[in-house]
């Protein structure tokens, strides 16, 4: 594989200057396939990767200084993700309603809004939202272990700390 920059613009892709584009699963796949341009997502999972492993970072002082700030923002953000999963025609609406300059389509919002929530779940695991797929995070670590990426041994308890997300729970009920 030889992988050329093209920053954000799929233009080499439809030109077929490239065979492939790292994108985006909500955005550019549906963008395309409305204009006509056939095209298919290869997920990390195809592949052996894992399909969900983002984190959430924060400073060892900010944890400390401003934990009760940060659970708030996570059960927050729950809320926010719950919301989203039961009305997002709403939110779509909502969105392309509140940014006219913006031009947007709300069919085309609405499809992009049905991808995402399809992405919010790990696929064939019932995690709670923002949860870490554990599983998956060990084999991150163990793929990145076996192509030389890590100075040192690194376990995912060295990385992962649950506690705030769940007092985000406690919070919520």
């Amino acid at each position: 594989m030889t992988i050329v920059p093209v920053a954000g613009d799929v233009s080499p892709l439809v030109s077929k200057q490239v065979d492939g584009f790292w994108g985006s699963a909500v955005n550019q796949h549906i963008s395309l396939a409305r204009a006509g341009v056939p095209n298919h997502i290869m997920t990390r999972s195809e592949v052996g990767a894992p399909e969900h492993f983002g984190v959430l970072f924060a400073l060892e002082s900010t944890l400390a200084e401003r934990r009760d700030d940060i659970v708030a923002w996570l059960a927050a953000l729950v809320e926010g993700q719950r919301y989203y999963m039961g009305n997002s025609d709403i939110v779509a609406d909502h969105i392309v309603a509140r940014s006219p300059a913006l031009q947007l389509n709300t069919e085309q919002l609405r499809e992009q809004s049905a991808a995402i929530i399809s992405f919010i779940n790990v696929a064939g695991k019932d995690l709670p939202l923002l949860r870490l797929d554990e599983e998956g995070g060990a084999q991150a670590i163990s793929q990145l272990d076996a192509q030389g990426q890590l100075p040192s041994p690194v376990s995912l308890a060295d990385l992962l700390d649950g506690s705030l997300l769940d007092e985000a729970y406690a919070v919520l009920g």
